[in-house]
């Protein structure tokens, strides 16, 4: 037998709708947030890559100019740089802080009341399997670093100065996708000799992402659950 008997299962869903509605009235345009394509933070850097792609910035390690003073392409990496980057301009990215969003009327970023539970956004007879699915919503307050590395340090600030310009030049293409995006600015300069044979400098850049990650929970899989735990 499940776990869950019918009665729980109803409780279940009941609290996940009643629970969200206060939260869904309060926020604003929530008509007009369905049709944009919100994704996770994953998909978001993805996103990110691609318009970078997409318009001529990115080249692989191999073909950049290291004699060139100019600087209107880079490597683009996730994490740090994998390979070694002599004389290279790299950008890598990090996601730095996650945490369930802090979401209160004009909150500053990661202040506010913390939303821990999923929101509701509607229901929807399940075609296949039988019963509803809930459509729901969970709302992160994530923190990007992107690092812009070079072995000069006036090559790794003009980097810097084109990614910024890069976000302000495409910040509502990105804005499809999230529903909150802002520049909280540049850090202290890093210093290291981790990724080539002499130091490296970089530049690090600081972007708070709101993502808005929706899924979609089955009365059938509440159905399925069996739960196994032993007392003492």
């Amino acid at each position: 037998m499940p776990a869950l008997t019918d009665l729980e299962i109803s409780k279940i869903i009941n609290r996940l709708i009643q629970g969200s509605e206060q939260q869904t009235r309060a926020m604003r345009n929530v008509d007009d947030d369905f049709t944009l394509d919100f994704i996770d933070i994953d998909n978001f850097i993805e996103v990110l890559y691609s318009l970078l792609e997409s318009n001529n910035y990115l080249v692989s390690e191999d073909e950049q100019d290291v004699e060139s003073d100019s600087c209107n392409n880079f490597t683009f990496t996730q994490e740090f740089p994998n390979f070694l980057v002599n004389g290279k301009r790299i950008i890598s990215a990090e996601i730095d802080k996650r945490l369930p969003a802090s979401l209160s009327a004009n909150s500053e970023p990661f202040a506010g009341v913390t939303h821990y539970r999923p929101m509701y956004l509607g229901r929807e007879k399940d075609s296949v399997d039988g019963g509803i699915n809930l459509n729901l919503q969970s709302i992160y307050d994530n923190e990007i670093k992107l690092v812009c590395w070079s072995d000069n340090l006036m090559m790794a600030r003009k980097l810097a100065s084109l990614f910024e310009s890069i976000m302000q030049k495409y910040y509502w293409v990105l804005r499809k996708y999230v529903p909150v995006l802002v520049y909280t600015g540049r850090k202290n300069t890093i210093v290291t000799d981790n990724y080539g044979d002499s130091r490296y400098f970089g530049i690090p850049l600081h972007y708070f992402v709101r993502t808005n990650e929706r899924f979609i929970l089955k009365e059938n899989e509440l159905k399925n659950i069996k739960i196994s735990h032993s007392i003492g």
